[in-house]
């Protein structure tokens, strides 16, 4: 996966150039800091990952349209599929997508919606870990399960080790943490990329290398030494509510791609964001917003809330905060003047014009009130909001 695509942060409505500086909105609040289980991590075993998997694809996948605009027919793409009664253990190498099925066609959630691939699941990187389950018919494809959910990833991007030496190099206590958005990793045959959070175990701290996974030709996991090209931090960055903030405007004007690869290249969604965010300040949160908010420590129920209680609700809590809306996610940045500001991966949204709804598209990373959306169907984001994970 390409580094996604930066542009001139949008200015949405009632946003000024200022307000898209970090400093703007750390100044204003004493820094808090972050319980060690503010997010926890999924708890999911094996069997149940792969079992809900599988469960997902025979009640959904012919309910989804190919690229050519015809029903999908399940049997014809997982035909000759062999499932494994033991799993092997390996570490995606390269960067690359985790896919719901094995091949790269787009699939769509009906006929002419063209917007969001549902066969894409996620971007993976360097030394994320994978059980592999099954191989496709033609050899090219493994079954996996991730941290960033199960699905499919092309074999050439995994390497095949033990689990002894897979816990070993994922648990070493010495290690250089990404803080950029996206760095490069030099080494002697090439070089790669990986997304802010990723870790791995230091070689040498005056060379800025470090431990990266490759593979043989027969797929078999090896080692190598990198040299990274931008900022890192051993272990990971100290966990508080402004160093959350100023990772997450590193990202201001990043493309917005749904499971961070759209038609035209590589991106963040909402809830990636806040995975790369927050991993690069030690957490290991889920990778979508259904689950994050599942882990999270102290909630706040908006759900029957007007609009002045839920400005009062907000008034109380602190940035840093995760605020969800249904499938979306967002970091809560304060008020200001009179509006409640976010920053977060938007799609699109929508707006009345002449006594119409019109959508709006975004697809960036953004600085926006949460009025935005007021007197439409769905009404603002702010009165969308399920639930608070507060800081």
């Amino acid at each position: 996966m390409e580094m996604p695509k930066t542009g001139q942060p949008l200015l949405l409505p009632g946003v000024s150039r200022e307000m898209l500086r970090p400093t703007f909105w750390t100044t204003r609040f004493r820094d808090m800091g972050l319980a060690k289980d503010w997010i926890g991590e999924y708890k999911s075993t094996f069997d149940e990952s792969r079992q809900a998997y599988l469960t997902y694809v025979n009640n959904n996948l012919e309910k989804l349209w190919a690229e050519n605009n015809g029903p999908l027919e399940m049997e014809k793409v997982f035909v000759g599929i062999n499932y494994w009664e033991r799993p092997e253990y390996g570490l995606i190498v390269e960067p690359g997508d985790l896919k719901l099925s094995p091949m790269t066609s787009p699939l769509f959630s009906k006929e002419g919606d063209s917007d969001l691939d549902r066969n894409q699941l996620s971007g993976l990187d360097p030394g994320d870990q994978v059980t592999i389950f099954g191989i496709s018919a033609d050899g090219k494809w493994l079954a996996v399960v991730s941290g960033a959910g199960v699905g499919w990833v092309k074999r050439e991007l995994v390497g095949v080790g033990t689990r002894k030496e897979i816990e070993n190099y994922l648990n070493g206590p010495d290690r250089l943490t990404m803080v950029d958005p996206r760095v490069k990793i030099l080494s002697n045959d090439g070089s790669t990329e990986a997304s802010m959070g990723c870790s791995f175990p230091l070689n040498d701290h005056l060379r800025h290398t470090v431990v990266i996974p490759k593979r043989n030709s027969k797929g078999r996991l090896l080692f190598k030494t990198g040299a990274i090209i931008g900022e890192t931090v051993r272990d990971h960055l100290p966990r508080s509510a402004h160093h959350l903030l100023r990772q997450a405007f590193k990202h201001l004007g990043y493309r917005y791609a749904w499971g961070d690869r759209d038609a035209e290249g590589a991106g963040r969604d909402c809830s990636r964001l806040v995975v790369d965010v927050l991993r690069s300040l030690g957490f290991n949160p889920p990778r979508n917003s259904r689950d994050q908010l599942a882990v999270g420590g102290k909630k706040l129920r908006m759900e029957g809330l007007n609009i002045p209680e839920r400005f009062c609700l907000l008034h109380e809590i602190s940035p840093g905060s995760l605020l969800f809306t249904p499938g979306h996610v967002m970091f809560f940045l304060g008020e200001y003047q009179g509006e409640v500001y976010t920053i977060h991966a938007l799609n699109n949204y929508r707006r009345v014009v002449d006594d119409k709804e019109v959508p709006v598209q975004v697809k960036q990373v953004v600085v926006s009130g949460l009025s935005l959306g007021a007197g439409t169907g769905n009404g603002s984001l702010l009165e969308q909001i399920t639930e608070v994970v507060e800081v």
